[in-house]
């Protein structure tokens, strides 16, 4: 179960060492189901359930931002060796927060205070932006801290910490403050899904909570009699 929360404890976290997290053994058996993505019916439902309807994540994420977006939503694969950015370190503050859903069994290296630097690193294959051991240790903030989730539970961290998937596979939703959008250039994510999808999509969007998305028409055999699958 999860622990009493204290939004004003999670806001001093992030901004010093760069994250908060938590043990929550719900959690944990709530992120082992099988990843589905928002434009899924089951995985936009996931993702209310577990996201925007949980307290912890909503109340920071409001307290931060006032207004934000989801700008990214995807599972992460283990990669025990490798430290990565969401964004680069040593911009201004409360514009990235991802938080991040642990099955059992899972951890996580956080690097405190990475966040204040501006590190060398590259494009990784996962998206994400890999920063050198070499890199991290130069700065000073090359030793992480190693935090174990035995049943599961729950991180949010500032996009510009320094991270590694030790052990687990998360579901990582990443959201932008509304400012940060109008100023900076990110890409939206194309969602190709049907009418029926797209306006669910659309309904869950609120006055604090949106999508950085464009929508594409999905194209079935149904709306074109001529398409055929590949043999």
């Amino acid at each position: 179960m999860a622990s009493e929360f204290s939004v004003k404890y999670a806001l001093a976290a992030l901004q010093n060492p760069g994250y908060y997290a938590e043990n929550d053994s719900e959690i944990g058996n709530r992120a082992s189901e099988p990843f589905e993505d928002i434009d899924q019916e089951a995985g936009l439902e996931f993702y209310q359930r577990n996201f925007l309807s949980d307290n912890r994540i909503s109340d920071v994420l409001e307290s931060c931002f006032g207004q934000c977006k989801l700008v990214a939503y995807r599972i992460f694969t283990p990669e025990p060796t490798r430290i990565f950015q969401f964004r680069r370190g040593g911009e201004e503050a409360d514009c990235i927060l991802v938080a991040l859903l642990w099955p059992p069994e899972s951890e996580v290296i956080y690097y405190s205070n990475s966040l204040k630097h501006k590190l060398l690193a590259v494009d990784s294959d996962n998206g994400l932006l890999r920063v050198p051991q070499a890199a991290a240790n130069q700065a000073g903030c090359g030793e992480g801290i190693r935090i174990s989730l035995k049943q599961g539970g729950l991180t949010i961290q500032d996009g510009r910490t320094l991270v590694t998937f030790a052990r687990g596979k998360p579901i990582a939703a990443t959201f932008a403050s509304n400012e940060f959008l109008k100023k900076w250039r990110w890409n939206k994510r194309v969602l190709a899904t049907t009418e029926e999808m797209e306006r669910k999509l659309k309904a869950s969007e609120n006055e604090r909570f949106g999508l950085y998305v464009d929508f594409a028409r999905a194209a079935t055999s149904a709306a074109d009699p001529t398409i055929t699958n590949p043999q």
